[in-house]
Order: C-alpha cells, then structure tokens, then sequence
C-alpha cells in the first residue's frame, strides 16, 4: 500500500520539524548558557585565590628575609659592646 504525500501533510511535517529544531537549539544555547556560567566562577575563584597569593610572602622569602634580620641583629650587638 503507498502513502500520498500532500502538500498540507508536508507543511505540518516542516512545521513540526522547525519547532523541533527550535527547541534543540534553545537546549543547546542554555547548556552554553550554563557552562559560560560556570566558567565565570571559575576564573573569579581564581582571581581570589591570585590575589590572596599575591599578599603572602613566600616562604623562601620569608627565610631569607629572616637570616638578614638575625645578621643585623649580630652585627648590633657587636657594636653595643
């Protein structure tokens, strides 16, 4: 048995094929919607964690700084005797 394809038929398959690939491509711009998202608070809580880094004295700095105070604190006391 061969089915007739109308042109009434055909504009309701077109139809619904375009709000399929309508709803298709809003699923996909909301998944990139949320990932962009996602993204941003990424990058933010690596400015933060950057930004906490910055103010802290590493710990080679902090030695070496340590050493020089210790030198100078000798070098004082030589001189107050």
């Amino acid at each position: 048995m061969k089915h007739s394809i109308t042109n009434e038929g055909l504009a309701v398959m077109i139809k619904d094929l375009a709000a399929t690939v309508k709803d298709l491509a809003n699923m996909v711009k909301a998944g990139f919607d949320e990932t962009g998202h996602r993204l941003d608070i990424l990058e933010q809580g690596q400015a933060n964690i950057q930004a906490r880094l910055d103010s802290e004295v590493y710990r080679h700095e902090f030695f070496a700084l340590e050493k020089r105070v210790e030198f100078l604190e000798l070098k004082v006391a030589e001189k107050a005797f």
